[in-house]
């Protein structure tokens, strides 16, 4: 049986991946993906559905660690939310168009962006505040960081991954 640690800002709800959607995402994809991130895999799978409100890709991204699963991302995309064809794009491609539309911008030391993976952003020997700041004023949002701050010399963060996700226009889009 798979241990399964679901954040815990995941909706909950009829529109929303259950559990036992996860975990049939995760044992069987239709497509899969592992990106090297920092010290850790990320693992991405899609699997194609048909609902009651159309087609759509349940998008699940999650990490292992001392035998548990942790779930990072667990998203219902509807096939006309995005921009790219998910049938015809890797899952990282499907996770970046979708980031695109309802990613909420965040800084990390002096660099800005929806989505980072695998990058070392360096922070200005002067660099004093929030290393990871979200972006102000919207609705409810996420963020989700797996980073280490190295004080150098080269001072800077390693981001493995990084995002934060506008959650009132995702459900605006179920």
């Amino acid at each position: 049986m798979l241990e399964l640690q679901l954040p815990p800002w995941l909706p909950t709800g009829p529109k929303y991946p259950r559990r036992r959607h996860i975990v049939a995402c995760i044992a069987s994809p239709d497509k899969s993906e592992t990106v090297r991130a920092g010290d850790f895999d990320l693992h991405i799978h899609m699997t194609y559905h048909t609902g009651a409100g159309g087609p759509y890709t349940l998008l699940v991204s999650h990490r292992e660690h001392l035998a548990k699963t942790f779930v990072d991302l667990a998203l219902k995309i509807p096939d006309d939310a995005i921009a790219v064809d998910a049938r015809e794009s890797t899952p990282l491609e499907v996770l970046e168009a979708f980031l695109r539309i309802y990613g909420l911008m965040i800084r990390i030391g002096d660099e800005a962006g929806t989505f980072f993976l695998h990058k070392d952003v360096p922070l200005r020997a002067d660099f004093v505040g929030d290393i990871v700041s979200g972006e102000p004023g919207k609705g409810k949002g996420i963020m989700q960081c797996w980073m280490k701050v190295e004080e150098g010399p080269p001072r800077q963060v390693r981001v493995a991954f990084a995002c934060s996700l506008d959650l009132d226009e995702y459900a605006k889009s179920l």
